[in-house]
């Protein structure tokens, strides 16, 4: 769907000072024209990814619902940083000595070569940016305090979340989502900011600040625009399981709000949460990228540590150096003929070697969290006494499968250090260049 005064947002070709952008290409048709991709964005209060479990429970829901990025609220990590999880990329920003609050965005790694910035403000706010074109896409993603909180605390918030809003370039479609802890309501002398399918009648503070803000910026709270079921509109769950509340909200600039196509919560994804998972479907217009294949491969090589695989890889290989003499050639062609034999025998001898999850993330951990997950529907569906003591008995059981395996798995690792006769690892760790030589000493350790 084209954009009012700007066409369509397309996918920008990197610069050649960066990495190629791989992103998976639209539907050609007609005169040249591609067709209106549909990406969907997510915001997710988490409650907590600082639990055994916790990340690989994460990507596995956001891969299942195929979310291309989600804005993530109290992850409770410290300091600032990156990880990578399954096949996800997780930006982050938390305190810097508590386990409490943390934004950050988890994007998936067909997209990841587009994030051109990430911003950690503080650990209640964060943004990234998103190389498109003609417009780059800024998203802010916000942990709004809770109703209770001082009125100051409040306004502090709000005065920051301006500031960086007005900080983001001009020429680029802005939106702000996240856990913004407010009820919109359905007043009329708040139109056309809200729309007519919000869960709420009224709104309470924290509400009518965020329409303040969004009225003041001339956008759109597009999470109120959708007729859905109100359990679908819900977003949020008391512990007690006797309220619910619509919290989180997706804002965007109001000439862009037509690019929103649906907003709604997503009560079957699980990662241990009050808060469900809620998903904006983003129509965008992506640029086909030729696909480029420069992954160098890896062998198997734990197959030569085996007595008749290591003799028959000897074996292959010395058949193909003598078919190919090489006595007579240049030295560079020598070289190229050599190379190629010895890849070729590895490729037909050892095979590559599949790429390995987590040793200690297992199918036991897996299966863990589909039951509490069975569970927590059962629950979900039938609101009654005994249908919340199973779920909170199944929760518990969770924690214990998912936290024995990883437990074992570190005593193993700790084990092979102790082999390599490396103490103090955990400080140690820290100095890249030390724990490099590290590991190319440990890949000779058969458990490894």
């Amino acid at each position: 769907m084209t954009l009012i005064g700007w066409g369509s947002l397309v996918l920008q070709k990197p610069q050649s000072t960066k990495p190629r952008i791989h992103v998976l290409p639209g539907t050609p048709f007609g005169n040249g024209k591609r067709k209106c991709k549909e990406i969907k964005i997510a915001t997710w209060n988490t409650l907590s990814l600082y639990r055994t479990g916790a990340c690989q429970n994460l990507a596995d829901s956001l891969k299942e619902y195929n979310i291309t990025i989600a804005a993530l609220q109290e992850v409770r990590w410290t300091g600032t940083g990156q990880v990578k999880i399954n096949d996800y990329t997780i930006y982050y920003k938390g305190m810097d000595d508590l386990h409490q609050f943390g934004v950050g965005f988890a994007v998936t790694k067909d997209y990841e070569m587009c994030v051109k910035e990430f911003n950690p403000v503080s650990e209640r706010i964060c943004t990234i940016r998103l190389d498109t074109k003609p417009l780059n896409i800024f998203i802010i993603n916000i942990h709004a305090p809770t109703e209770g909180k001082e009125d100051i605390i409040k306004e502090e918030f709000y005065e920051e979340v301006t500031e960086v809003y007005d900080r983001a370039p001009k020429n680029t479609v802005r939106i702000v989502i996240g856990d913004f802890n407010a009820k919109i309501g359905r007043e009329t002398i708040y139109r056309p900011t809200i729309g007519l399918h919000s869960a709420h009648e009224q709104s309470n503070d924290n509400g009518q600040r965020s329409i303040a803000f969004a009225t003041s910026r001339n956008m759109t709270i597009s999470s109120t625009f959708f007729p859905h079921k109100d359990i679908h509109k819900y977003t949020w769950k008391s512990p007690d399981g006797n309220t619910f509340n619509q919290i989180d909200h997706l804002a965007i600039d109001k000439r862009f709000k037509s690019s929103i196509s649906d907003i709604r919560s997503y009560r079957g994804a699980d990662c241990d949460s009050d808060h469900f998972l809620v998903i904006a479907k983003f129509r965008i217009k992506l640029k086909k990228v030729q696909k480029t294949n420069n992954r160098i491969p890896k062998y198997n090589l734990e197959k030569l540590k085996e007595e008749g695989e290591n003799q028959k890889y000897i074996k292959s290989l010395t058949e193909k150096l003598r078919e190919n003499q090489t006595d007579k050639l240049e030295t560079s062609d020598r070289w190229t003929i050599i190379r190629n034999t010895i890849i070729e025998a590895a490729r037909k001898s050892l095979g590559e070697a599949r790429k390995q999850a987590k040793k200690w993330y297992n199918n036991e951990c897996q299966n863990a969290v589909l039951k509490r997950n069975e569970y927590r529907q059962k629950y979900l569906r039938n609101l009654s006494a005994e249908s919340k003591e199973l779920f909170e008995t199944e929760r518990k059981r969770c924690r214990r499968p998912r936290g024995r395996p990883k437990k074992r798995w570190m005593d193993g690792v700790q084990q092979d250090l102790e082999r390599l006769e490396v103490t103090e690892w955990e400080e140690r760790i820290q100095d890249r260049d030390y724990w490099r030589t590290v590991t190319v000493a440990a890949k000779t350790l058969t458990e490894l």
